[in-house]
């Protein structure tokens, strides 16, 4: 009985030893099955990606919408003034009769056109009083013998004069000097106060309903009166 029991025993040990190496055999190829096939899947991935064409890089273009040049064009002098902003500026009474003094004879002050704003017209309202318009001043056009006549009811100065004391408030183009009066200036009552209640006089009341328009006009003219020395021949 005794003897059985030692084999029974070596044979359970040798057992143990085939079970051991039959999984170190199975986990062996196992693994070498897995390498390959991990291998092979790697190199096909490689493969794939290098045949894939390339893609353009994305050119990404920014384009800016330059704002249009606007243009006062008096085609009867065959010149015209660039502004920019939102408000439309035009001119009226596009004319070149030379005006004078009353025997006109002795005082010649050029041409004029009348500077028109919308905003200045839309401003208007229901203001009492008709010298209320869309009218911000006058563009003149003078020779080398005419007079700025134009001075705060100071009367007409030669425009030599004129030109010497008011640096930068005109435009000099083929003999013609070109600058601005606002409404009301040659008598006396430039600007807004020329539609108070006085007939060629200053007066204290400003008419009813006019307190927008008179708002209005102090923002447009100063907008418009350096105007003056940006004239340019059109081409």
């Amino acid at each position: 009985m005794g003897k059985l029991q030692n084999n029974q025993e070596g044979f359970t040990i040798v057992e143990g030893l085939l079970i051991v190496l039959i999984w170190v055999v199975i986990g062996a190829v196992g693994y070498m099955v897995y390498h390959n096939d991990h291998k092979t899947k790697t190199v096909t991935t490689t493969n794939t990606s290098a045949n894939k064409p390339a893609t353009a890089a994305k050119t990404s273009t920014t384009t800016t919408t330059q704002p249009t040049q606007k243009y006062i064009t008096i085609s009867a002098w065959g010149v015209r003034v660039p502004y920019s902003g939102s408000d439309t500026l035009t001119t009226t009474n596009q004319t070149c009769a030379e005006k004078g003094d009353a025997a006109g004879d002795t005082v010649n002050l050029g041409c004029q056109v009348d500077i028109n704003s919308q905003d200045l017209a839309n401003s208007v309202g229901s203001c009492q009083s008709n010298r209320a318009t869309g009218t911000v001043g006058y563009f003149y056009r003078m020779g080398a013998n005419d007079n700025y006549g134009e001075t705060s009811g100071a009367g007409y100065v030669p425009v030599a004069q004129w030109t010497a004391a008011n640096p930068g408030q005109y435009t000099q183009i083929g003999g013609y000097t070109y600058a601005f009066a606002e409404i009301g200036a040659a008598w006396g009552g430039q600007g807004a106060v020329s539609i108070n209640t006085s007939t060629k006089a200053l007066a204290d009341t400003v008419p009813a309903g006019c307190s927008n328009w008179v708002s209005e006009y102090n923002v447009v003219e100063p907008l418009v009166k350096p105007l003056a020395s940006k004239f340019e021949a059109v081409q």
